[in-house]
């Protein structure tokens, strides 16, 4: 695969990606803009500040998704422990999150938090898994830099480069097994997991052991074409368009995105399904705002590029938004292509003539998104009359800046959603008052877009740590509370991101496509 994507010449999507890749942003070096910050909040030294950061920045994406965890130090030490990854990982690799990774003396410092707290026979599991991450992360790169003609062409990539392999590569590659196993294995999930934290549905449904695939899903598609800069292979979306062309990779958000709401609605019988699509909601919001992934800055750049870049990446006309959104369909299984990597999605056409039912159909989807628990059937009414609404403004608003002002509609939605939720307390009152402000600046600023390059890097960051200051600051609520709060924080979010018609993963997986 390596040698098919990233040839000299002969090959579209390889010129394609190319023409992105010579104005994208790069991806590296998070850590030393994020220091400035950090220097106004807590140490004065950069090179003190850098473990912290990187302890703060895996903790964050250990803390999003997991909403049932009432115990905020679990995120913390499992920051703390994937640390020990990057020695592996970023040691001298051109996207690593700050130039300290000369050595491997910052992620050790990182890490030794974990490496002290931490025991039992889930703790010991995750470390015999990120041992044998750190081998197959070695590996990878050995193989990749060895010169394409050491390949005999004795096995045929045709053979081995099927999605089912691919698909469990991201797994290790990117330590999400060690990761998981860790947060699964804490007090809310215990009643739907086994004794190392993996969830019994997902051996069982298929929709469950999709939606979980969303986790790296949702990291592959803004990584696409980062990815494709720095020639890294574990990356199931460029395998797809390498494979199977832009039809492997159209639609791709989209199928995301009904892969949560099918989690959502199976009525298989199986625990498990709630809080895998909690994590895949989770981590949708996670990889948008996390600066890590620069998803607002890559759609800047390729809004601002010459007229074939922007108007591959641009928003689907108004009137059509919500077609794909609503119209494409998960065929039975848990996973997304064919061995011959042929989209395993499918198009319906009933609704696609109706942006009333189009809106009805997604406003049902928003409602499963924003309650954890079976909630009455006014508050259900509620949220679908004001989500149906807004989708259809959604839909028909061409203008940016009346879609900018939408922010105010989303926030109402949330306000809508808690007005079923108890919320009592004057911590959890305020904190609902905090993520109500975070859904409208979510909108405006990971959907939307901000324009003003100048200012937009400086405020991708700063929402970033108010957001995620927010919500590890949720963890001490109590957990009657705080856990439907935070359901209906990463429900709107993820609605608004997934399924209002111009979020970036449609943008970014689209837009590739078309190369």
């Amino acid at each position: 695969m390596k040698e098919n994507l990233w040839q000299e010449e002969g090959r579209e999507a390889t010129n394609g990606l190319a023409m992105v890749a010579a104005i994208a942003p790069r991806k590296g070096g998070e850590a030393h803009r994020l220091w400035k910050l950090y220097e106004k909040r807590h140490a004065k030294v950069e090179e003190d500040t850098i473990p912290m950061i990187l302890c703060d920045f895996f903790a964050s994406s250990c803390t999003w998704p997991v909403i049932r965890s009432t115990n905020g130090q679990i995120g913390d030490l499992a920051g703390s422990l994937q640390s020990l990854l990057l020695a592996v990982d970023y040691v001298g690799a051109l996207d690593a999150p700050a130039t300290y990774f000369e050595s491997d003396e910052t992620c050790i410092a990182a890490a030794s938090n974990a490496m002290t707290r931490l025991s039992g026979e889930a703790a010991t599991q995750v470390l015999r898994d990120i041992l044998i991450t750190g081998a197959i992360i070695v590996a990878k790169d050995n193989i990749c830099r060895s010169p394409a003609e050491d390949y005999d062409g004795s096995i045929s990539p045709v053979n081995v480069i099927i999605p089912v392999n691919v698909k469990n590569a991201p797994w290790w590659d990117g330590a999400m097994v060690p990761y998981y196993g860790l947060l699964m294995s804490t007090s809310g999930y215990q009643e739907v997991t086994d004794n190392l934290g993996k969830p019994r549905s997902s051996k069982i449904c298929g929709s469950t052991k999709l939606v979980l695939d969303n986790i790296v899903l949702y990291d592959e598609i803004p990584d696409l074409i980062p990815d494709f800069i720095v020639k890294e292979p574990m990356n199931e979306a460029c395998a797809a368009l390498t494979l199977g062309g832009s039809e492997a990779i159209y639609g791709y958000g989209d199928a995301c995105a009904r892969a949560t709401d099918d989690a959502l609605s199976c009525d298989c019988g199986a625990n498990g399904h709630q809080e895998a699509a909690e994590m895949a909601m989770g981590f949708c919001v996670s990889y948008i705002a996390a600066p890590r992934y620069i998803v607002p800055k890559q759609l800047r750049a390729y809004s601002a590029a010459d007229k074939v870049i922007r108007e591959a990446y641009a928003w689907p006309p108004a009137g059509t938004r919500l077609t794909a959104v609503g119209n494409i369909f998960l065929e039975p299984g848990d996973i997304l292509h064919t061995d011959t990597w042929r989209p395993l999605l499918k198009m319906s056409s009933p609704l696609d003539t109706c942006q009333q039912a189009l809106a009805d159909d997604i406003a049902s989807r928003v409602a499963r998104r924003c309650f954890i628990n079976n909630p009455d059937e006014k508050a259900i009414h509620r949220v679908h009359a004001a989500a149906s609404s807004l989708l259809i403004d959604c839909d028909t608003i061409e203008d940016i800046e009346e879609l900018r002002q939408l922010s105010d509609k989303w926030s109402n939605l949330f306000k809508t959603v808690i007005e079923g939720t108890p919320v009592r307390s004057d911590a959890s009152i305020a904190t609902v008052k905090d993520f109500s402000y975070f859904i409208r600046r979510v909108w405006e600023h990971f959907v939307i877009g901000v324009t003003q390059s100048s200012i937009a890097d400086d405020a991708d960051l700063e929402l970033f740590m108010e957001l995620d200051q927010t919500f590890r600051r949720s963890n001490s609520l109590p957990a009657t509370e705080g856990i439907p709060i935070r359901r209906a924080f990463i429900g709107v979010a993820s609605s608004a991101i997934d399924l209002s018609g111009i979020g970036p993963y449609n943008r970014l997986s689209d837009g590739a496509a078309r190369f």
